[in-house]
């Protein structure tokens, strides 16, 4: 039969090729009522079972929850030590500061009383050294003044005592008595000096020179203790400039009334019996020494005042800089201490807030260790239920479901399955099935519950299920090693053949791998919902096959009406829907990916670069996740790419695998 024939047959016929029967996976109970009793019993073990991971997982959620709060119980118990430490090693430091700022006033407070105290006695010094000053001018000017006059008084001796034959009577006497007139002034010039000695001498500030002045005051002659001034006490310093002011004019009053008096010496008559007698010579001498006398003891006292003023200003000085250091440093601790202050007050805080932090974490520790325990006895119970339960399950003898394979075959060489997806039958390999027997014997599949297999009772359409009815399909037909090639979810269930069974897989080719996407239309992702696929599946219509034919392809003069209706046919009944429902839904691809690498088997990946269901970094991810995975993309075709592409698709396959009858490279599988 030539290859247009064999086309025409594929198209046209309802069934073209064989059945095969096969027992399918799964135990099957006797009658219908035991198989209602014990999918009950496995539904309540299955649920208990449910029940006792949750709960596993509510225990380790919650054993999670109590390490975190007794870790974070630790490190809150730990920053607590160290708030401790250091609010410790602040608060001695602010004692420390507190005590060194109190010393430091204190000092301060002492030297600040001493100096006022040493001004106190610097003034009280300067008054009385003002006081000697005055005192010592007073005892120069009656020096001067005594001095005077003992000249005046030896001028006279010396001409009272000039030879009588040499001057006259007349002049003698007149002499006589100008000498007495200087006498008598001389000695009023005396009792003046002596009225105008100062009344108060400074009493000198240090012990020994008092006693030294008192002791040189008693060995003086009686005569000099008459000429010294008597004391009186200190007067404030406004009295002492009014009492200098007197003295002054005093003196002033003195040197005009001594002038006067001795410029009219010679006219005084001799004969003034009331007159005072006039001093002599040793009188005048012994005055002047005692004026001298006077002086050198104003000196003394002049000295001493000076000296205890300088002693009591240096002392002053040296308590200013002292008060001005304390003051210095007291400016410069004050900031310290109130800083030291102010981070002990935040260092109480700070351990407060910890401290309250502590205490809600103990509670928080608390609260999850209750939960803890709760959980681990509701777990126990739950895992002690779940075992009730699974042995609780009855046994029945073992029987197996079987049903019918329909399958079309054709080509001699290694054998090469061809698999569909969820949806279709072996219909979809109508263009690339003949082209592909010219070099392999090939054998397209009708899955499970789709096309003209049949659709068994309790066959579950799950991705194990599948690899294990085609590992059945080839014990039925004797097939120990073959070539597999899928399309779609197809090329999961051939992968998963693989992984069960590598020694019966020679080498793989998977077009457009994958299950349900989100570029895929609504209908099609609600047929994963377990509570709207039912409504989805019973919404498939011819319309809606023709809707989705037209979104997976990029050609779209591929297809006609002829074709859509085709594929509509697995579709056309509900028992076909379900299937396909159940197919979709149970497609595990996260499952598969994860085990991706466990297969050995070469596999070649192609993708579309048209393809909307399934992109190029899907294919891509398959390739890179399998240990001997290559990946290929065909350019401008959609998701049905061996629809579009029968040509390239066929070139594709022949390059990988090279077995066959035909023009092959020679390439061996290892």
């Amino acid at each position: 039969m030539s290859l247009s024939l064999e086309v025409k047959k594929f198209v046209n016929s309802e069934s073209i090729g064989k059945f095969v029967t096969i027992l399918l996976p799964g135990e099957l109970p006797a009658d219908s009522a035991e198989i209602r009793a014990m999918n009950r019993e496995r539904a309540a073990a299955q649920k208990a079972a449910q029940a006792a991971l949750a709960l596993e997982e509510d225990e380790r959620f919650a054993k999670a929850d109590a390490d975190e709060a007794k870790k974070a119980l630790e490190d809150a118990r730990k920053a607590l030590e160290a708030q401790n430490k250091e609010f410790e090693a602040q608060k001695k430091e602010n004692d420390k500061l507190k005590s060194e700022h109190g010393k430091k006033k204190d000092s301060l407070d002492k030297a600040k009383k001493a100096l006022d105290e040493l001004n106190a006695k610097e003034a009280k010094l300067a008054a009385a050294l003002s006081a000697a000053k005055e005192a010592f001018s007073a005892s120069e000017k009656a020096e001067a003044e005594a001095q005077s006059v003992l000249s005046a008084l030896k001028k006279a001796a010396e001409e009272a005592q000039a030879p009588a034959g040499e001057k006259s009577e007349a002049p003698a006497e007149e002499k006589s008595e100008n000498g007495k007139s200087e006498s008598e002034k001389a000695e009023e010039k005396l009792d003046t000096k002596e009225d105008a000695k100062p009344e108060s001498v400074p009493e000198a500030p240090q012990a020994e020179e008092a006693e030294a002045n008192e002791k040189k005051s008693e060995a003086k002659p009686e005569a000099k203790e008459e000429a010294k001034p008597e004391s009186v006490p200190e007067a404030p310093q406004a009295e002492k400039a009014e009492i200098n002011e007197e003295k002054s004019e005093e003196s002033s009053e003195e040197k005009t009334e001594i002038k006067p008096e001795a410029e009219s010496a010679d006219e005084t008559p001799a004969s003034d019996e009331k007159q005072k007698p006039s001093p002599t010579l040793p009188e005048a001498e012994k005055a002047l020494a005692d004026a001298r006398a006077a002086l050198e003891k104003a000196k003394t006292e002049l000295a001493s005042a000076e000296k205890a003023h300088k002693a009591a200003e240096d002392a002053a000085k040296n308590k200013l800089s002292e008060h001005e250091k304390l003051a210095g440093e007291l400016e410069h601790l004050s900031p310290l201490f109130e800083a030291a202050n102010e981070s002990f007050e935040l260092a109480r805080s700070d351990r407060s807030a910890v401290n309250e932090q502590v205490r809600a974490l103990e509670k928080s520790n608390s609260e999850a260790a209750s939960k803890l325990a709760e959980a681990k006895k509701a777990h126990e119970a739950a895992v002690k239920e779940a075992e009730r339960l699974k042995n609780s399950v009855r046994t029945l003898k073992t029987e197996h479901e079987s049903a019918s394979m329909h399958y079309l075959e054709s080509g001699k060489g290694e054998t090469l399955l061809l698999i569909h997806t969820a949806g279709q039958s072996l219909f979809t390999f109508r263009s690339v099935f003949y082209k592909l027997a010219m070099n392999y014997h090939v054998i397209a599949v009708d899955l499970m519950g789709h096309g003209c297999s049949d659709r068994p009772d309790y066959f579950d359409y799950s991705t194990a299920s599948h690899a294990e009815s085609l590992i059945s399909f080839m014990d039925a037909l004797g097939i120990e090693r073959a070539h597999l090639m899928g399309f779609s979810m197809g090329a999961g269930y051939v992968l998963e053949v693989a992984k069960r069974c590598p020694e019966r897989v020679i080498s793989i080719v998977a077009l457009s791998p994958g299950g349900i996407t989100g570029g895929m239309p609504l209908p099609v992702r609600m047929m994963e919902s377990a509570l709207f696929g039912g409504i989805a599946s019973r919404l498939f219509r011819v319309k809606t096959v023709e809707k989705l034919l037209g979104e997976c392809l990029f050609d779209h003069t591929v297809i006609g009406p002829h074709e859509v209706n085709e594929y509509y046919k697995p579709a056309s009944d509900g028992e076909s829907r379900r299937a396909i429902r159940l197919t979709v839904s149970s497609f595990g691809e996260k499952e598969l990916m994860a085990s991706l690498g466990e297969i050995k088997t070469p596999v070649m990946v192609i993708s579309s670069d048209k393809d909307r269901w399934h992109s190029l970094e899907q294919g891509e991810a398959y390739a890179n996740a399998l240990p001997r995975g290559e990946f290929t993309v065909m350019r401008n075709a959609g998701h049905l790419l061996h629809e579009e592409k029968p040509d390239r698709t066929v070139e594709l396959v022949r390059a990988f695998i090279p077995a066959g009858y035909g023009d092959y490279d020679g390439r061996e599988f290892s």
